[in-house]
């Protein structure tokens, strides 16, 4: 500690350091808290659009699938969303440390606070109309391989009919007991003759408005 303060008085002797005005420390202050801010917000988004990709689209209903529905979440993740909003997160981290409140506290800590923040805000966001429109705009009619959802409109003895949210009829072959008219449904499978032949299938129960909003 010696040696620096005497380094440091060297170096006044000398005029090497230099007093810089208060307006100085005060914009920069400012920009730091503004990047915060820019940053933090851009990291909702990107989060929200990653909870939008999840929900409309039904993966996170994939894991009820086994090994199946698990493959198929992983290949169609938004892994490229996920690593932005990790660089945002540690880009965050970066401008948090110029708080006092922070940098005294274990790094952990304050990524993990960070972290937990960034995905509530994505969630909150997700919520917002504004952000339903803009999810379609970046997902179109983005649909998962293999992977259908639907409304049940018909049942026969060989096949029933279901209707996607985007109007959409497609026959399923198979001869399932206990379904009927008006359940919602999701199927792996693939199209063969404009049939739909079934590998996994699954009712889907609860909240259904996701898979109900057609794309205008």
């Amino acid at each position: 500690m010696n040696d620096q303060n005497n380094k440091i008085i060297e170096k006044i002797k000398r005029d090497d350091i230099k007093m810089k005005p208060k307006m100085y420390f005060i914009l920069k202050g400012l920009l730091v808290v503004l990047g915060f801010i820019i940053v933090f917000l851009l990291s909702f988004f990107i989060m929200s659009l990653i909870i939008f990709k999840l929900q409309n689209d039904g993966s996170l209903l994939l894991p009820g699938f086994g090994l199946v529905g698990m493959k198929i979440l992983f290949t169609s993740f938004p892994w490229v969303l996920l690593i932005l909003v990790l660089l945002f997160i540690a880009v965050l981290e970066t401008f948090a440390g110029s708080f006092k409140l922070v940098y005294r506290k274990p790094l952990i800590y304050s990524v993990i606070l960070i972290a937990l923040l960034v995905l509530l805000g994505g969630m909150i966001f997700a919520k917002t109309p504004f952000h339903n429109k803009m999810g379609h705009m970046v997902y179109g009619r983005e649909d998962l391989k293999d992977v259908y959802i639907g409304k049940i409109t018909n049942v026969d003895k060989e096949s029933f009919t279901i209707k996607t949210k985007y109007d959409q009829e497609i026959i399923v072959s198979s001869r399932l007991a206990n379904i009927r008219v008006g359940q919602w449904i999701m199927i792996i499978g693939q199209m063969e003759d404009n049939t739909l032949k079934i590998k996994e299938i699954r009712l889907i129960k609860g909240n259904t408005r996701l898979y109900r909003t057609r794309m205008k």
